[in-house]
């Protein structure tokens, strides 16, 4: 994932894929996005080896992000059962896992929901589809997220302000 992510582009990918190449593809994703948010809140001349070292995990830049407040509560909660989830797929021997398998239901089921969807779309009537509502809400979530924080970073000599840290007068 070395170039810039087009959202529609993701989405549309993460569609068609299988459930098993679904659960990958967003943990893959948002491995990504994590880390691109935090590269994007550092300064830049100090991302040490150490600190590429640090951020080389998941689990790692998951924390580290929602310790500086870069991700939410719901958006914590809601990475670390996708994280779950792709666990199931990537981890299981079962050939035949699915989003309808009764452990991958229960997962789904613990993703926040971000709007009052028809009974329908609940996670145990169609868990893929909650699953990838999730992802591409998180998707959307993120990327912007990673843009704000780009642009709303001003360096002062050798510190790094952020515009609401600056005083109003």
């Amino acid at each position: 994932m070395g170039k810039e992510i087009k959202t529609n582009d993701f989405i549309e990918l993460l569609q068609n894929e299988t459930d098993r190449g679904a659960a990958l593809l967003g943990y893959g994703l948002f491995e990504h996005l994590l880390l691109k948010i935090i590269e994007a809140f550092i300064i830049e001349r100090k991302q040490s080896k150490e600190i590429k070292y640090v951020l080389r995990s998941f689990h790692s830049r998951l924390e580290i992000a929602y310790a500086l407040g870069l991700v939410d509560d719901t958006e914590y909660s809601n990475i670390k059962v996708l994280k779950d989830i792709r666990n199931k797929f990537a981890h299981g021997f079962n050939p035949n896992l699915s989003f309808n398998d009764g452990a991958i239901i229960e997962l789904c089921k613990k993703l926040i929901k971000y709007h009052q969807l028809p009974e329908k779309f609940k996670p145990e009537k169609d868990p893929r589809f909650f699953f990838n509502l999730t992802v591409s809400r998180l998707l959307i979530e993120m990327y912007s997220r990673e843009k704000q924080i780009e642009t709303e970073r001003i360096v002062y000599k050798d510190r790094v302000l952020r515009i609401q840290d600056i005083p109003k007068q």
